[in-house]
């Protein structure tokens, strides 16, 4: 599942006949598997702002298998090809321009690859690294928490105080979030784009967060939601665990629980 500007995208179907449903709107349109063999489905994994859907084909069962792709806004289908040397490429995210990003095994060590849309050519190998997200202006966020410039120079995002552990989960809207481990609690964080800490927030994992301050994480499975650095409250029913997106429209896009049947939706925060 992923979404990008008045975008989102998610694996529809199921094991017989997956396809991709990318909404735009709210308004759907399918795209089939390009795969021929039926033990080949392709989930998206993000959408740019222009419609651009990024996918990886994966084995229901079996040996291993990553065919990344991406789909333009009018369907075209373009494979994105390995890197010299790389034994397997795993995509994660796209941005506004259609860059995309992830990592790549390679002379025995991951390394930090980009694609640079919308011509999808040979890939650029930018050094070590194990990618989270890209923004808009190019830069990259690698594991565990280091920020990766357009110019090569490299930043790591700041440690909440007293923290004893750190994850960063994702890098949506281009501001880092993740969660901390401090006086033995699990506590949602949100960075600025500086990579300073901008909230450290209650118990829980953030998943997704916005500039305006929007943030969307989890705890025990139950979705929580933040705004300026305060408990808001969610619909009901409303997102469940850390399937979801906060978007800079000030809305929530994720999947809900309702009566045994999982739906997406989309809700407003005004």
């Amino acid at each position: 599942m992923g979404a990008g500007g008045e975008y989102a995208v998610a694996l529809a179907g199921g094991p017989q006949r997956p396809a991709i449903v990318r909404w735009h709107r709210g308004q759907p349109t399918l795209f089939e598997s390009p795969a021929v063999d039926q033990n080949l489905y392709g989930p998206p994994f993000d959408v740019s702002a222009n419609g651009t859907v990024l996918a990886t084909l994966l084995a229901w069962s079996g040996p291993s298998v990553h065919f990344p792709y991406v789909i333009l806004p009018d369907g075209t289908l373009k494979a994105l090809k390995d890197p010299d040397g790389g034994r397997w490429v795993a995509p994660v995210a796209i941005n506004s321009r259609g860059d995309v990003v992830g990592s790549a095994a390679c002379e025995n060590a991951r390394k930090l690859v980009l694609w640079r849309g919308p011509e999808y050519g040979p890939p650029e190998v930018l050094g070590e690294g194990d990618a989270i997200g890209i923004d808009d202006s190019g830069t990259i966020l690698m594991r565990p928490g280091t920020r990766y410039e357009p110019d090569g120079t490299t930043t790591p995002l700041s440690t909440p105080v007293g923290a004893t552990y750190v994850e960063v989960s994702s890098f949506d809207n281009g501001t880092a979030v993740g969660s901390a481990m401090i006086d033995g609690i699990t506590r949602a964080v949100v960075w600025n784009t500086d990579g300073t800490v901008r909230h450290v927030l209650g118990e829980g994992i953030a998943h997704s967060a916005t500039g305006r301050g929007t943030v969307l994480g989890s705890h025990l499975d139950a979705g929580k939601l933040w705004r300026d650095g305060q408990p808001a409250a969610l619909p009901d029913p409303g997102p469940y665990g850390d399937t979801g997106f906060a978007t800079e429209q000030d809305t929530l896009i994720a999947t809900y629980e309702d009566g045994g049947n999982i739906n997406t939706t989309e809700w407003s925060c005004s």
